[in-house]
């Protein structure tokens, strides 16, 4: 199956799946018992029938019947417990999701639905694949904005995730966002099934951050001012990077994904980030240095990527079906 997918939004805002920040400058500008102690020893039952047989064949002395009367009275006095139940337990029952979402399937011309599509009678060639448009449209039936965070479709056996594909979306409460996927379906393999859809997503509270980049040399000269080289001698020198990350949302961030892009060069920095949990209003640095030749004349230009979401408290998953 192919996809392609569209967006458009109705009655809501409109947001970036992640923070990119740019920054170009040019070098042109410079319990048991423990073992041996256990021992039997007779239960009361046990003594009682030891008595009577003893009292059979000899006859009760004066000491067994004074025995015998201890046992029964101290027997008698001490209640049996009644049963008790058990405390159960009370499960809150699950938060119901603030958002739901419905899916529909028509062919690409709008001119019948998915479930009306039949197989060709041949069973086989292009006759067997067919043009259809899925959309997925989701819905705030809460109190507060809601974001897309994750929209996964499972059709067919194969699990697709078309987060990429659209900007993350904020939803107002009563507000929809209509996601549309193109696709097509061999109808001849997947018989009755063929079209059935499983929309998994996650949405929660809106979670934003800012990268700011900063940039300058070991004389403390921000990298786009550097000063001309007096020398041959001065024109290797060292500059430092710095990222800096800031929670700028409502809530606490978690950063998913943090890299840096210059020049054609891709790195990975989440790993150098201490810690990828960020409180609101807090921040987080990392910074990288590099050696230029401020002589030559070449630009950089430098871009970060960087992704979160809210702690998994805040989250809501849920799943639509079609048909």
């Amino acid at each position: 199956m192919k996809f392609s997918t569209l967006i458009a939004l109705v009655s809501l805002g409109f947001a970036s799946a992640k923070t990119s920040s740019d920054f170009t400058f040019s070098t042109q500008e410079a319990n048991q018992l423990p073992k041996g102690l256990r021992r039997h020893r007779r239960t009361k039952a046990e003594m009682k029938t030891k008595l009577v047989s003893e009292a059979a064949a000899e006859g009760p002395t004066e000491e067994d019947r004074k025995f015998w009367d201890r046992v029964l009275v101290t027997q008698m006095s001490i209640p049996a417990p009644s049963p008790t139940d058990a405390p159960v337990e009370e499960t809150a029952a699950p938060t119901p999701c603030p958002v739901i979402i419905d899916v529909d399937c028509v062919s690409v011309d709008g001119s019948e639905s998915c479930t009306d599509i039949e197989a060709p009678a041949s069973g086989t060639g292009d006759d067997c694949i067919k043009e259809v448009e899925f959309s997925y449209t989701v819905t705030n039936v809460g109190n507060e904005v809601e974001r897309i965070y994750s929209l996964e479709i499972t059709r067919g056996g194969a699990t697709t995730d078309i987060t990429s594909t659209f900007s993350i979306t904020d939803i107002a409460p009563g507000a929809s966002a209509l996601i549309v996927q193109n696709a097509q379906i061999d109808v001849c393999q997947g018989g009755d099934s063929a079209f059935d859809t499983e929309a998994g997503f996650v949405t929660g509270p809106p979670c934003d951050v800012e990268v700011v980049i900063a940039c300058e040399s070991e004389a403390g000269d921000e990298c786009r001012q550097l000063p001309q080289a007096g020398s041959p001698e001065e024109c290797l020198i060292d500059i430092t990077y710095t990222y800096t990350v800031t929670n700028i949302g409502d809530v606490d961030a978690n950063i998913v994904l943090f890299t840096r892009t210059r020049n054609g060069e891709f790195v990975n920095l989440i790993g150098e980030l201490d810690g990828t949990f960020l409180a609101v209003s807090q921040d987080t640095a990392v910074e990288e240095s590099e050696e230029i030749d401020r002589c030559i004349q070449q630009s950089f230009a430098t871009n970060t990527i960087v992704a979160q979401v809210p702690n998994a408290d805040l989250l809501c998953e849920d799943v639509g079906f079609y048909p």
